[in-house]
C-alpha cells in the first residue's frame, strides 16, 4: 500500500539540478513509495521510513540516491532497527551515494556479527 506521505516525499525529492537526467530522477522518485512500502512490509516501522524520507528531503538527497539507499536496505536479509535514525546520522556525517550504501552494509554486518558472537 502506497501512503500519501511517501508519495509526497518522493515528489519532493524530484527537483534536482545535478546529474543524472530528469528522466532518471523522475523514475527514481516514482520508485520510492514502492520501495518504502516493501520495507514497511518487511518490518521497518513507518515512523522510521518517514524519518529517512524527511532526512533525504532536508539534506536535498537526489531521488536516485534516495532510492538506491532504500534498495540497499531492501536487499539485506533482515531490516535494520532504527533505520531512519541511522540514515539521518550518516547524512549528517556527510555520507552520500556509495558511501551511504557502504555504511548501511557495514552496519548490517556489524549487527549480524554482534548477534552471532555475543560477549
Amino acid at each position: 500500500m502506497i501512503r500519501p506521505t511517501m508519495l509526497l516525499a518522493a515528489l519532493a525529492l524530484l527537483p534536482q539540478t545535478d546529474q543524472p537526467t530528469v528522466g532518471a530522477r523522475a523514475q527514481a522518485a516514482l520508485r520510492i513509495p514502492a520501495a518504502a512500502a516493501e520495507l514497511e512490509q518487511r518490518g521497518v516501522p513507518l515512523s522510521e521510513l518517514n524519518r529517512a524520507l524527511e532526512t533525504f528531503r532536508t539534506h536535498a538527497v537526489p531521488a536516485t540516491d534516495a532510492v538506491t539507499t532504500l534498495d540497499i536496505e531492501r536487499a539485506q536479509p533482515e531490516p535494520m532497527q532504527n533505520f531512519g535514525e541511522f540514515v539521518q546520522q550518516q547524512l549528517a556525517d556527510g555520507k552520500r551515494g556509495q558511501a551511504l550504501a557502504g555504511a548501511i552494509r557495514q552496519e548490517h554486518d556489524r549487527r549480524k556479527a554482534s548477534r552471532e558472537n555475543p560477549r
